[in-house]
């Protein structure tokens, strides 16, 4: 029978990005040759077992079988059993099979069990570890998970500015700029002094995000919460005067009385 992998994906919500194997899949899927006969293949029977889980919903015989081609060698079936693990709910499992996977030198479980500890068991300390290794593994996406662990991005470049220096930590920056390039992200730090709307509220930026305002009106701005109004893109500081010029703010006004720079704010601060 043809099967149409895509649907399925679509359907049962299935992230096959994940899976190397994810070729190998379409074509058994494609080429009907998803029989259990193909069992001493142990792609292929990784396969099967991605078939029963998601096609058939029969996780038992999915297991059964990722720990058939463990027992013919194949220790990223250590992986793909912890994934099938966590998907379930069986965390404890999932951290087990996930941690085996590692004693096996599969290192995409690395950001598995940061997320694992992060989300599931709430230990921050743990999760930061496993996902400081990760990217060390040339894993752009734990970048991503390993930033949502701060608040204050500039801080947390601070922090991994002071780290001893050695190969590991050159080969973590390394990976970090490539994924913050590859996303058309920067850190702010080399234009702290022109730009105190990223420093406070964004961190990182867009590149092509060109924008400032003076301190002053951006932080009475900021205090009492006033948004963007402007039918056009951009708001001034003299704009942001004519808006606020009431009694209310009269005190902020008095205080906002010096040279405005005649330069424009971007409005994806103000959304």
């Amino acid at each position: 029978m043809f099967i149409n992998l895509q649907h399925f994906i679509n359907t049962y919500k299935i992230d096959f990005n994940c899976y190397p194997i994810q070729h190998e899949i379409l074509f058994i899927f494609n080429s009907h040759s998803l029989k259990k006969k193909d069992l001493n293949d142990n792609k292929k029977l990784c396969a099967i077992s991605l078939y029963y889980v998601i096609v058939l919903n029969k996780y038992d015989i999915a297991k059964t079988l990722f720990i058939k081609a463990i027992n013919n060698g194949y220790f990223y079936a250590y992986y793909y059993l912890g994934e099938l693990c966590f998907a379930i709910g069986d965390f404890y499992e999932a951290n087990k099979y996930l941690k085996l996977a590692l004693e096996h030198n599969i290192y995409d479980s690395l950001q598995k069990l940061g997320y694992l500890y992060l989300k599931i068991f709430k230990n921050t300390k743990i999760a930061k570890d496993y996902l400081k290794l990760s990217i060390l593994h040339n894993n752009k996406n734990a970048v991503y998970e390993f930033c949502k662990l701060y608040d204050n991005m500039f801080d947390m470049f601070l922090q991994l500015s002071n780290l001893p220096k050695n190969k590991q930590i050159e080969k973590f920056f390394t990976v970090f700029q490539n994924y913050l390039d590859e996303n058309q992200i920067k850190f702010i730090s080399d234009k702290l002094n022109d730009c105190s709307i990223c420093l406070d509220q964004q961190y990182l930026v867009v590149l092509q995000c060109n924008h400032s305002m003076c301190f002053e009106c951006y932080t009475s701005i900021k205090k009492y919460n006033i948004k963007y109004v402007k039918n056009n893109d951009y708001l001034t500081c003299f704009e942001y005067l004519k808006i606020v010029n009431t009694n209310q703010y009269l005190n902020d006004i008095n205080l906002l009385i010096h040279e405005h720079k005649k330069i424009q704010i971007c409005h994806l601060c103000f959304s």
